[in-house]
């Protein structure tokens, strides 16, 4: 239940207008919480449809259910890689250019839900020899905040863990290497 790859097509309701010049954000399931045998959360990777995919955005999203499944809401973006969002100008220096960040494996606990993935700033990271380049990755919400919230409709603020605590925004924050990666979209 907690670790389940779920890339069936669901309906995904409340996806946001990328913005000027994009074509809109598109979204698959990663993972899902079973709250109950009604309810659940799920972990939605995003990608902004931009005519040049190296200039892409990408984030994951918490998206919820109460109908078993068939239909989830999006909640808001919930975490990004590190790296700021490519622009023309990014792509040109060294290490620049293709944002991306991918789901690996989602637990959880009395108090937390955790969300494991590979934080990276470009697609050839993999292959980097630098561990920030291209590595495993945890953030986290307060279980029963991020019920209570989704219930209501609302998106709740994840941390990402980096040098011993978890202080860092899911959003753009920094996040400690917990192993390298050797592939995109993986369980744990």
């Amino acid at each position: 239940v907690l670790d389940v790859s779920d890339y069936q097509t669901v309906e995904n309701r409340g996806i946001p207008d990328a913005g000027p010049e994009r074509k809109g954000w598109t979204g698959w399931m990663m993972h899902r919480y079973d709250i109950n045998a009604r309810e659940s959360l799920a972990v939605f990777h995003y990608e902004d449809q931009h005519a040049d995919m190296r200039m892409a955005r990408f984030r994951l999203g918490v998206a919820y259910s109460a109908d078993g499944g068939k239909s989830y809401d999006h909640l808001g973006f919930a975490i990004s890689t590190w790296c700021p969002d490519p622009t023309e100008e990014s792509l040109k220096k060294p290490l620049g250019g293709h944002v991306n960040i991918s789901g690996t494996g989602m637990r959880a606990d009395d108090d937390y839900i955790y969300y494991y993935f590979l934080d990276s700033f470009r697609q050839s990271a993999l292959e980097d020899k630098d561990p920030e380049a291209a590595h495993l990755a945890v953030a986290r919400a307060p279980k029963k905040l991020l019920i209570e919230n989704a219930r209501r409709g609302k998106n709740t603020q994840w941390h990402k863990y980096y040098e011993g605590d978890w202080n860092e925004p899911g959003r753009g924050g920094r996040s400690a290497c917990l192993g390298k990666m050797t592939e995109y979209h993986t369980s744990l």
